[in-house]
C-alpha cells in the first residue's frame, strides 16, 4: 500500500524518536533538577519566556537553564547564552501576577513568588535584539558571525563591527559602548601585543582603522577621548584631551585660549583581546584593583567561567531504557500494578487498531486521540499505575 507524505510507520517513528533523544543529548546535556536561584547572582546562561512575559522590558524576565525546561518546557523560550550576575527570575514577583496565567508561572522547582531580584538588568537582548543595530535574531535565518562583547555580554554581528584583526585573530571583544562606560579603568590597559585597538568611525557605527599593537597614548585614549577636532599636521590625533588642556596657557587672562578648550568628543574605540589579555594588559595593583571593584569589573581577572548545571548521565538514556530502569526500582506491588496497566492498554489499543490493519487503513492522530476519550475509567487507572512508577 502507498502511503502519503504525512504518514509515520512505526519504524520512521522509532527512527525520529531516537534521533531527537540525540540532539536533546547534546544541546541539553545538564540535570534539569534544582533552580540556581539559591547560587545567588552569578554568571550563567539565561532564557527568557515570551509565553510568560512576552515582549515587553518592563515586564520581561530571565530563567536559568532547569526552569526554562522544568517549569517552560511547553512554552516559547529563547536562549539568551551566558549573562554576568544574574539570578533567577521564574517564580518571582517579576513573572507571578504579570498576566491572565499568573498560576502557571509559579516555579516548579523553588517557591519564590514573594521576592524581586534587584540587581538582575534587562537589556534589548531579552527582547530578542542584539547588537548596536538592534536587530531581531533568528536562529533559523541569521547566517553572520555574531562576537560577544566580554563586559557586556550583548552580541554583535561580525559585519555591524567592521574591520577585525586579520583572520578573527583574537580571543575577546569589548564593545565601543562598555570601552566608553569603563573608560577611566580601561585606560590602564598595558600597550602589549595582545591587544589590539579598532578606532570606530562614528557615523557608520563600524570600526575603520585597527591599532595593533597599541600605544601608551592610543589604550590612554580609551579614557581621555581622541581629539576628532585636531588636525593631523598640528597635533597627533590620538593625544588625550587632558594632555591638551595640561599644555594650554593658563597665565593668558583675555580669554583666548580659554575660548579653544572646547570639548573633545572621544572617538569611539572596541578592544580585541588575544590570549592572557585580562591578566597581562590590565594592571591589577593596589590602586587599580579597588576602581575594578567599584565598577564591578573584578570578573575580569578571576576565573570567569559560566555556571554550568551536573551533567545528566541519563541524558544519553532511551526514553525505553528509562523505564526500564525505574521499572527495576519500583517495589514488587508497583511493579504488578504497571505491567498489567500496561497490558491492558496493549491488548485494548490492539483490538482497537485490529480493524485499520485488516482494510489497510491508515491510523491519523484523530483516531489515536478518539480511542483515548472513548474509554476513561481504563485510561484513568492506567494513570494511576503509573503516577505510582
Amino acid at each position: 500500500m502507498a502511503h502519503s507524505d504525512s504518514t509515520l510507520t512505526a519504524a520512521d517513528f522509532i527512527a525520529t524518536q531516537t534521533q531527537l533523544e540525540k540532539e536533546a543529548e547534546e544541546v541539553l546535556p545538564g540535570k534539569f533538577d534544582a533552580c540556581t536561584f539559591d547560587l545567588g547572582y552569578i554568571h550563567q546562561p539565561v532564557y527568557v519566556c515570551l509565553t510568560c512575559t512576552g515582549l515587553h522590558l518592563a515586564s520581561t524576565a530571565g530563567i536559568c537553564y532547569a526552569c526554562s525546561i522544568a517549569c517552560h518546557s511547553s512554552h516559547e523560550v529563547i536562549e539568551l547564552f551566558n549573562k554576568r550576575h544574574f539570578r533567577c527570575d521564574c517564580g518571582t514577583r517579576r513573572m507571578v501576577g504579570a498576566g491572565p496565567n499568573a498560576t502557571e508561572r509559579a516555579c516548579q522547582l523553588q517557591p519564590k513568588a514573594d521576592i524581586i531580584n534587584t540587581e538582575n538588568t534587562y537589556s534589548h537582548n531579552f527582547l530578542g535584539r542584539y547588537c548596536w543595530c538592534n536587530s531581531l535574531y533568528d536562529p533559523d535565518d541569521e547566517d553572520r558571525v555574531m562576537f560577544q562583547c566580554a563586559v557586556c555580554t550583548d552580541w554583535y554581528h561580525s559585519t555591524c563591527i567592521g574591520k577585525m584583526p586579520e583572520n578573527a585573530d583574537f580571543d575577546e571583544f569589548v564593545c565601543a559602548r562598555c570601552t566608553d562606560r569603563h573608560a577611566d579603568i580601561l585606560k590602564r590597559i598595558r600597550p602589549s601585543k595582545q591587544v589590539t585597538l579598532g578606532v570606530v568611525n562614528r557615523a557608520t557605527h563600524k570600526v575603520e582603522t585597527l591599532l595593533d599593537p597599541p600605544t601608551e597614548v592610543e589604550t590612554g585614549s580609551l579614557a581621555t577621548g581622541v581629539n576628532e577636532q585636531s588636525s593631523p599636521g598640528e597635533k597627533d590625533p590620538l593625544t588625550s584631551i587632558d594632555a591638551d588642556n595640561d599644555n594650554d596657557n593658563d597665565n593668558d587672562n583675555d580669554g583666548s585660549q580659554a575660548a579653544d578648550r572646547r570639548p573633545h568628543k572621544r572617538v569611539p574605540l572596541v578592544l580585541f583581546g588575544r590570549d592572557d589579555w585580562r591578566r597581562t594588559s590590565i594592571c591589577h595593583c593596589s590602586t587599580c584593583y579597588p576602581l575594578l571593584q567599584a565598577a564591578g569589573l573584578t570578573f575580569i581577572l578571576d576565573d570567569d567561567a559560566p555556571y554550568e548545571p551536573e551533567k545528566d548521565t541519563d541524558s544519553s538514556v532511551s526514553l525505553f531504557d528509562s523505564g526500564m530502569r525505574a521499572l527495576a526500582t519500583m517495589g514488587q506491588s508497583e511493579t504488578i500494578d504497571g505491567i498489567i496497566a500496561y497490558n491492558r492498554l496493549r491488548d485494548e489499543l490492539k483490538s482497537y487498531l485490529a480493524p485499520f490493519a485488516s482494510s489497510g487503513q491508515v491510523v491519523t492522530e484523530a483516531d489515536i486521540r478518539r480511542f483515548f476519550e472513548v474509554s476513561p475509567p481504563k485510561i484513568v487507572y492506567l494513570n494511576q499505575a503509573y503516577l505510582r512508577l
